[in-house]
């Protein structure tokens, strides 16, 4: 008989939230297609339980039991947003949907992703079955109630009283589950650090994508041509504001694109700001295309990226980064050799990074023919597969 494995997630394709429901789909439709019965929970914003079988996996979607579905979070009033939080901190009413599809399905592993909707009452439901559970740390969700370690501008360097307290429950539920996967290094000592899964069997499994080699041009650029580019999400944490500022401190005038959505009064800010420099907002752009246009990528995140997905696409296009060395982002980019990083706290580190490359072309000439080499290993979707099948495997023998 086949291995069955539950898997919990927030969302599920065509529902996507960010880059953890693209890493879930490259993990388990090979799974599937290699013969292992998949089933994954996800929430929806329809009132009604539904039913899909996507690419060999089934996806069982549930009603969200909070007060607003949070993938098309609608403009809410700091009381509401309050109120959905605190439903999220254990919710009785999602987890009764885990344990009816444990008793349905039988599965032999519970594996948990983002459980943002599900609240750690998910993880609780698997745990009290005696099943084999593991959890998998797409971001900083089970410390922070935001997921984003960032408040009032700046990264958290210590948890507030707050997300201590609302985070007890994940704690405890952490030291019962039988393994912890870290998509970096970071993610494991971060969580170790708080007092997290210290009886879980543990590994680091870094995200990958198979990107095709592109014949990287002869071309020599110069320095005066060099076009930099953001690509992501455009929020305060990812840094961007911190990059216009830079832009003009150091009086460069090179050309700089950002690609990407966010909330249009922030936007309008930090267009506002831009006004005066050679900048274009994009909006949504493909990422292939994206690349397409830019020399350099730049990853100014303020808060700690889990590991920065960014920084190893742009490397296997022979691009040079310029990064924070905040989070999982220092085990992609290493300074020097494929990139160069920089430091939030020195606010003038980005701007001189930046510098560095216009001031110096045989520095990017090197950076550039060394990147996609130096992310070989990310770039093979097999080895992640192989991964997560090995300890799924090992984690489901151990089962008393």
């Amino acid at each position: 008989m086949p291995m069955k494995v539950l898997v919990i997630n927030s969302f599920y394709k065509p529902d996507v939230g960010g880059g953890a429901e693209v890493t879930i789909e490259s993990i388990y439709r090979p799974l599937a297609a290699a013969g292992v019965d998949v089933v994954l929970l996800a929430t929806t914003g329809s009132s009604e339980r539904r039913t899909d079988l996507i690419d060999g996996i089934r996806v069982v979607r549930i009603p969200i039991a909070n007060i607003y579905w949070h993938l098309k979070p609608r403009k809410a009033a700091g009381l509401i947003r309050a109120i959905w939080h605190l439903l999220d901190i254990y919710n009785p009413w999602m987890s009764r949907h885990v344990r009816e599809a444990i008793r349905a399905e039988q599965p032999d592993i519970v594996v948990c992703h983002n459980l943002s909707g599900w609240s750690i009452s998910a993880c609780v439901a698997a745990i009290r079955t005696g099943l084999p559970t593991i959890a998998v740390l797409h971001d900083s969700y089970m410390l922070c109630r935001s997921a984003l370690m960032f408040r009032n501008g700046q990264a958290c360097v210590q948890r507030c009283v707050t997300c201590r307290l609302a985070r007890l429950p994940h704690r405890f539920a952490s030291n019962r589950v039988n393994g912890v996967v870290g998509v970096s290094a970071y993610m494991l000592e971060r969580f170790r650090q708080e007092g997290y899964f210290s009886r879980a069997k543990a590994r680091t499994i870094r995200n990958a994508r198979a990107i095709a080699e592109e014949r990287r041009s002869q071309k020599k650029i110069k320095s005066n041509e060099l076009t930099f580019g953001y690509i992501g999400t455009i929020i305060p944490a990812k840094g961007v504001s911190w990059l216009l500022d830079q832009f003009i401190r150091h009086r460069i005038t090179n050309r700089l694109l950002i690609a990407g959505d966010g909330d249009p009064e922030y936007l309008k800010h930090l267009k506002q700001k831009g006004g005066g420099l050679n900048v274009e907002f994009l909006g949504y752009c493909d990422s292939s295309s994206f690349y397409a246009k830019i020399d350099v990528c730049v990853v100014p995140s303020i808060w700690p990226e889990a590991l920065g997905n960014v920084a190893y696409e742009a490397c296997a296009r022979h691009m040079p980064v310029i990064a924070s060395n905040r989070g999982g982002l220092p085990e992609i980019i290493q300074d020097g050799v494929n990139g160069l990083l920089c430091n939030p706290d020195e606010p003038d580190s980005l701007g001189l990074a930046m510098r560095r490359l216009l001031d110096d072309e045989s520095l990017y000439e090197m950076l550039a023919s060394n990147a996609r080499q130096s992310v070989r290993e990310m770039l093979d979707p097999d080895r992640v597969v192989n991964a997560y099948t090995t300890f799924i495997c090992e984690i489901a023998a151990n089962r008393v």
